[in-house]
């Protein structure tokens, strides 16, 4: 597998926002991820504030999620 095919595989993973996917993701290529349902989905939606397949839409959701939930956007 190319990197940009893993980059396409995680960006889709992750605007998906379906969690059991994410989660999926994270053990088939053996990546750590927070078990807290809050950090979890506080790096989900860092991650897609960061991405460059992210809609403007989507970086704004993903910035005001964070700001509500007492995160930054910061990485």
């Amino acid at each position: 597998m190319s990197i940009e095919q893993y980059v396409k595989e995680r960006d889709e993973t992750l605007l998906s926002l379906d969690k059991e996917k994410i989660v999926a993701f994270y053990k088939k290529y053996n990546l750590p991820y927070a078990k807290k349902d809050k950090v979890f989905w506080a790096t989900v939606y860092k991650c897609i504030f960061h991405m460059n397949t992210s809609t403007a839409q989507q970086k704004l959701d993903a910035e005001c999620w964070l700001i509500e939930n007492g995160f930054t956007t910061d990485m």
